[in-house]
């Protein structure tokens, strides 16, 4: 049976993937909600390679911060499927203003050991992995307290766009709005089929 692993985003309970977790079950994947401590990020690292088995066909969905989490886990760890690959939605690749702008005012009061990815995002590149970014347009959020620009209201388009992504598609969702789409869910499943979206 193929497998997905949902992983949330900052500040967040794992049960916060309960509507991806249910739809995808519907679809006939056995669905695993991965919780983890946001403020720490590379804990929550270590703690996926603990505990997702390798081998099979495993694939991975992560919201916001949980999308780095996936990349970090697959570059620290290069694990082996049979099958897979990572869907991200409205994840801040390429750092988050939002994040540096805070973290510039606070140092890592607020963010804590989880302050560097977020500011900076992730810069490797994984040639072996295919990976779907989805990407929110409806700019309503946290992010326009700090003018933030085109995006889904807290991670700006050009933040969630990977250059080496597979593909890419957008949804007119906020940041959080996402993870409680039945379109984003129908392109979940098609990427896990195909490799690409629905355009």
């Amino acid at each position: 049976m193929k497998k997905v692993v949902l992983v949330h985003g900052l500040f967040m309970p794992g049960v916060i993937m309960q509507f991806l977790y249910r739809k995808l079950k519907r679809q006939g994947f056995a669905v695993t909600m991965f919780s983890y401590h946001t403020l720490d990020f590379e804990q929550g690292v270590t703690k996926l390679n603990r505990e997702v088995s390798q081998g099979g066909e495993v694939y991975f969905v992560g919201h916001s911060l949980g999308g780095l989490l996936i990349r970090r886990y697959f570059e620290k760890y290069q694990p082996h499927f049979d099958d897979t690959c990572i869907v991200t939605i409205g994840t801040p690749h390429n750092g988050s203003r939002v994040a540096r702008i805070v973290c510039d005012k606070t140092g890592t009061l607020i963010l804590k050991k989880s302050s560097q990815i977020l500011s900076q995002g992730l810069a490797s590149h994984l040639s072996n992995v295919a990976i779907g970014c989805i990407v929110g347009l409806k700019n309503i959020g946290l992010g326009n307290f700090f003018r933030n620009g085109k995006g889904d209201g807290m991670v700006l388009v050009d933040e969630a766009i990977l250059e080496s992504a597979k593909d890419i598609c957008y949804v007119n969702y906020n940041h959080t709005a996402m993870i409680y789409s039945k379109q984003v869910v129908q392109q979940i499943i098609r990427f896990i089929d195909t490799r690409q979206f629905i355009h």
